[in-house]
C-alpha cells in the first residue's frame, strides 16, 4: 500500500492522499463516490486479496470519483511464500498499469471541455495518453504535435516538455525524422527546460538518462 502510494505520487502534478488517511476506510463497504468527495480526489483505487491454494491473487480497480464507473481493473498473482519479497514488485507492476489508465481516464474527462477551455496541460495529457497506446510512428508524431501545441499555450509546461523528450527520443531511436540534427537539438532543449522547471522530477531524470543513452555514454547514464 505504502509502496504504491509512493510510486504513483512521483507522477508530475499528482496528488495522492496519505496512507493513514486512506486507511480510515479499511474493511468498510463505502460508495467510491463518497470516498472521492470526502477525500477531494478524482479517482479511487480499490484492492482486495484472495488466497487460492499456495498463491495469492491481488485485484485492483480504478474507479471514477464522479460517476463511480470502473475505468480499469487488473489482477496480479504471487506465491504465498514469495509475498514478502514480491510486495515491492506488486507496487511497481500496479504503478506501470495504473499510470496509463489514469492518463486515459483524465483525457476522457477533459475531452468534454469546450475548445476555449482547453489548457496546455490538457493537450499534454492527450499527447501522453496517445503515446501510451503504443510506440508507433503515427502515435509518436501525433503525440509530439500535441506537445508542441501545448508549449505554444504554455512554454513552462513541464509535462509538455517531458512529452517532447519522450517523442524525440523515439524519433531518434527509430529514425522517424528527416531532420535528425534538428530533432536531437529539440531533445536537448526539452531536457534543459525540464532541469529548469523541475530539477528533481522523474521526467527530468528520465530526460537526462536518455540524453546520455542517445550519446551511448552508458557510464554517465547509469547514476541517473
Amino acid at each position: 500500500h505504502g509502496d504504491l502510494i509512493l510510486a504513483v505520487s512521483r507522477q508530475h502534478n499528482s496528488l495522492v492522499v496519505a496512507r493513514d488517511t486512506a486507511a480510515t476506510y479499511k474493511d468498510k463497504v463505502v460508495d467510491p463516490r463518497l470516498v472521492a468527495r470526502e477525500m477531494g480526489v478524482r479517482h479511487v483505487v480499490r484492492g482486495s486479496l484472495r488466497h487460492e491454494g499456495t498463491r495469492i491473487q491481488l485485484s485492483v480497480v480504478l474507479i471514477d470519483g464522479d460517476s463511480g464507473a470502473q475505468r480499469w481493473a487488473e489482477t496480479f498473482s504471487a506465491g504465498r511464500a514469495e509475498l514478502p519479497q514480491t510486495v515491492g514488485d506488486f507496487a511497481v507492476a500496479i504503478e506501470r498499469s495504473l499510470t496509463p489508465a489514469l492518463y486515459r481516464a483524465t483525457v476522457e474527462r477533459r475531452a468534454a471541455l469546450d475548445p476555449s477551455q482547453v489548457t496546455a496541460d490538457d493537450l499534454a495529457m492527450q499527447g501522453i495518453a496517445l503515446w501510451y497506446r503504443g510506440v508507433t510512428r503515427e502515435n509518436v508524431l501525433g503525440a509530439r504535435a500535441l506537445f508542441e501545441r501545448a508549449l505554444e499555450l504554455d512554454p513552462n509546461s513541464a509535462r509538455a516538455w517531458a512529452g517532447i523528450q519522450y517523442t524525440t527520443t523515439n524519433q531518434l531511436l527509430n529514425s522517424w525524422t528527416d531532420d535528425r540534427a534538428g530533432t536531437a537539438r529539440r531533445h536537448d532543449e526539452a531536457v534543459a527546460n525540464l532541469e529548469r522547471l523541475d530539477p528533481d522530477g522523474t521526467y527530468t531524470y528520465s530526460g537526462k538518462t536518455m540524453r546520455f543513452y542517445l550519446k551511448r555514454d552508458f557510464q554517465a547514464m547509469l547514476p541517473h
